[in-house]
């Protein structure tokens, strides 16, 4: 469960920096 949540958590932050490559500029 702690990896699934985790995995949940990264595809999150993937979704994002996606969203706001402006905010990441070093991805």
């Amino acid at each position: 469960m702690a990896f699934l949540s985790r995995v949940d958590s990264l595809r999150g932050v993937e979704r994002f920096a996606r969203a706001n490559p402006h905010l990441l500029p070093h991805l």
